[in-house]
């Protein structure tokens, strides 16, 4: 893993923890504020940092 990557991942619990729920399987924005007891607007920043690490891959689902 790069360096810049480990400083993504470990520099903060909350992205260290919303790494290890997502790596089990995909999760709703709901889960994930329910499971992590968070707010959106706590993890939303989070999910950008990953994204943008390409660490987590967001999807959008149409019904």
């Amino acid at each position: 893993m790069q360096p810049e990557l480990i400083d993504v991942v470990f520099r903060s619990q909350k992205r260290r923890d919303l790494l290890l729920l997502l790596g089990e399987e995909p999760r709703t924005m709901e889960e994930i504020k329910t499971l992590l007891d968070v707010s959106p607007t706590a993890i939303l920043p989070q999910i950008k940092r990953l994204t943008d690490s390409n660490l987590v891959i967001q999807k959008k689902w149409q019904l």
